[in-house]
């Protein structure tokens, strides 16, 4: 225990070997005198209340921070487990190829494997004249790439990302046997093993079961394989049986007993006192060690609270009972202390932040959670960003995630890259996200867009893993989902790929929609021409022809109706059309300009018509009638594809296009003359022009509304 060790221990000295010397006032020991009330180390008077006061000492208390392989020294607690776990794995003539090691989030699964299991199995090898080499890494959204990684991190050389996507598992395993030294034995960690469910594609995490599925026996390729996993994601590997039955009958990680959860509170201590003399007379209060055992033994969730909490107490200066106000509420005060002020490592802060660095801060971490698409909060879990995407040129947030790095709310680390190091950015522990109430606040409330961003990501990994192509792209609401992504500015866009598969999936569907309003409009453009010019024809001779006439003017109104249907409505719907479909880089004007000159030549077309079947020409020129219809044309094709891209109310398009039709109508008869000349029956009135010109283009309008009502191509 930590007080019969620190007890034994005096500047150095062995106290059984010292002659004691009595001085009245207590007992003289080497260099040190032992009084009533306490103990002199030179000229330091050592007391009981003393040795809890920590202030000014580095903290030896990691947090969140998870114990690694360096850590191993102040590891502690799991001795027996760690024991049973290396006679398991190592057992001769069965040792195990791949063990899962299962446990609540929080239960201290990567500590386990990385501080206690590695040193453990080096350390059974050694004996054995076997040197050991590990390899941690985590699945990720690009497990190809971490396996890589981890060939890299064992010393096995010359696979390509490529190749570990086509390789088949005799391969792999063959290419690493062949790699491995005869006296090496390899340790290959997969931590987080749910990323794989999370963050990883569909093809890319059946390669990697695949991969698992068929690991050989550890004669043929002297590998571990160990894999940390949720507990709450074990239903996962349902369907896959082989990983199955591994998983369920793994080593898993309950709550630690009480002598356990003494030896992990007091080991970090022990461990620095072995290391710099000023911790070797440092303890904490034993009913504070009572206290926090009883406490943390109850749920083996609480391990990270308890780091936290002893992390806390070390911040005080004082390791003491009547400074502990229990697990649960450490992690959130520290959380609420970095959110709330700048001087957040001051024992009372006072430099509150700004409200915009507080959400700025909430962003950050949003951008670090992926969210259970299955809508549970539990299954929520955090995943790493590159440091370059979460600073994007922002000097502000780029020292609020220096301070969140600091406070060790964030952690950082690095990984090959190409020829170049990258590094990456992660909340620490995963405890933050379930036990901090106002980021789990924030998180509700962006839910829906969190889980858009999801599995916009999924997609992107599987457009990857399916050499970037076409049949990939995102459709339907999955583009929705990214379009609104791409407005939000969220950081899912923030990176090269991803800005690459967004643009190129846009522009696949705007050529597929262009081509869908083609096929759409041209035809209900060109019915809604000719039934808006049979009607104006009608409209224009009803009144003016005698009444046993007037089934004969019925069957021209007809006929000029067929007649429009390629002139009013084909000519300038294609014009109309060909706008549309010009692709996004173009000249916005020329959108107006294939649509003007649609508008001209098809009514122009109409209106001569009329002029030579309807009516003679006589002294008028065939000029000024084709006059007429170009104006009117102009305006009315310029108009249809306004109503078509505004975003006004329906009614003021209906208004506007009418409106501008019969008065550009009625100024060309002016110049043309080719409805109001003499003819065989009466001259028209002239705001039956009015109404023939406004009829046209708003009948035209409502055909092709009605038809692109559901995903109008809005462009300006």
């Amino acid at each position: 225990m930590l007080e019969d060790k620190l007890s034994s221990t005096s500047a150095g000295k062995d106290p059984d070997r010292t002659p004691k010397v009595d001085t009245g006032g207590g007992a003289y020991i080497g260099g040190d005198v032992e009084t009533g009330g306490g103990t002199f180390v030179g000229r330091d008077l050592i007391t009981e209340e003393s040795t809890y006061d920590v202030r000014g000492l580095p903290n030896p208390y990691l947090g969140l921070k998870r114990f690694t392989y360096a850590d191993r020294e102040a590891y502690a607690g799991r001795s027996i487990l760690i024991e049973q776990a290396v006679e398991r794995i190592t057992e001769p003539g069965a040792r195990q190829t791949l063990t899962f090691i299962t446990g609540a989030s929080g239960s201290g699964k990567s500590s386990f494997v990385q501080a206690g299991l590695i040193p453990a199995i080096e350390n059974h090898y050694l004996t054995r004249n076997k040197q050991v080499r590990f390899a941690v890494i985590r699945p990720s959204a690009n497990p190809a790439a971490n396996l890589i990684d981890a060939l890299d991190q064992l010393g096995v050389p010359g696979l390509t990302q490529d190749q570990i996507k086509k390789i088949n598992a005799n391969g792999f395993f063959d290419h690493l046997k062949q790699n491995t030294a005869t006296d090496q034995v390899n340790l290959f960690v997969i931590d987080q093993f749910e990323e794989l469910f999370t963050l990883a594609s569909q093809s890319e995490r059946d390669n990697l079961v695949s991969l698992l599925e068929q690991v050989p026996k550890f004669d043929e390729v002297r590998t571990h394989f160990i894999a940390t996993m949720r507990s709450d994601y074990l239903n996962e590997l349902f369907e896959l049986k082989s990983l199955w039955d591994l998983a369920r009958d793994g080593i898993e990680l309950r709550a630690m007993g009480l002598q356990e959860l003494k030896e992990a509170i007091q080991q970090p201590l022990l461990n620095r006192a072995g290391e710099d003399e000023r911790y070797q007379n440092k303890k904490i209060e034993p009913g504070l060690v009572e206290k926090l055992a009883q406490e943390a033994s109850e749920e083996a969730t609480y391990l990270p609270l308890l780091q936290v909490t002893l992390e806390e107490l070390w911040r005080t200066g004082r390791l003491k009972l009547e400074n502990y106000h229990g697990l649960t509420p450490a992690i959130s005060q520290r959380a609420d202390k970095v959110h709330q002020f700048n001087d957040f490592n001051d024992p009372n802060p006072r430099d509150i932040r700004p409200e915009q660095d507080q959400a700025q801060i909430l962003e950050i971490f949003g951008d670090l959670v992926a969210v259970s698409l299955d809508d549970v909060p539990e299954r929520d879990v955090r995943r790493s960003r590159t440091r370059q995407e979460m600073e994007i040129d922002s000097p502000q947030r780029t020292k609020l995630i220096e301070d969140l790095i600091q406070s060790r709310l964030l952690s950082v680390h690095t990984q090959a890259g190409g020829d170049k190091q990258i590094e990456f950015v992660n909340i620490i522990h995963d405890s933050l996200i379930h036990n901090w109430p106002i980021l789990k606040e924030s998180i509700k409330a962006k839910r829906a867009l969190l889980k858009s961003r999801v599995r916009f990501e999924q997609e992107l990994t599987m457009w990857a893993n399916h050499d970037y192509s076409e049949t990939h792209l995102l459709t339907g609401i999955h583009l929705a989902e990214a379009e609104n992504l791409s407005i939000l500015g969220d950081i899912a866009l923030k990176n090269e790929a991803a800005s690459r598969f967004y643009a190129e999936s846009m522009q696949v569907e705007r050529t597929r929609q262009r081509r869908t309003n083609f096929l759409r409009n041209l035809p209900a453009g060109s019915i809604g021409g000719g039934v808006g010019f049979g009607l104006a024809y009608l409209f224009i001779t009803w009144n003016q022809i005698p009444i046993s006439n007037q089934m004969v003017n019925l069957f021209l109104a007809f006929m000029y109706g067929v007649i429009g249907i390629f002139t009013a409505g084909l000519i300038p719907s294609l014009g109309v059309t060909l706008g549309l479909m010009l692709p996004e880089k173009s000249p916005k004007a020329a959108n107006w300009i294939l649509a003007g000159i649609g508008g001209v030549v098809g009514y122009s077309l109409a209106v001569v018509i009329v002029s030579l079947f309807g009516n003679t020409v006589g002294g008028n020129s065939i000029e000024k009638v084709i006059l007429e219809g170009a104006i009117w044309g102009l305006v009315s094709g310029l108009g249809l594809i306004w109503g078509l891209t505004s975003l006004h109310p329906w009614w003021l398009k209906f208004v506007l296009v009418s409106l501008l039709g019969g008065i550009t109508l009625y100024i060309g008869e002016i110049l043309g003359n080719a409805y109001l000349r003499e003819h065989a029956y009466a001259v028209p009135a002239e705001w039956h022009i009015f109404i023939a010109g406004a009829l046209v283009p708003a009948i035209t309008l409502a055909a092709l509304m009605l038809v692109n009502r559901k995903s109008p191509e809005r462009k300006s």
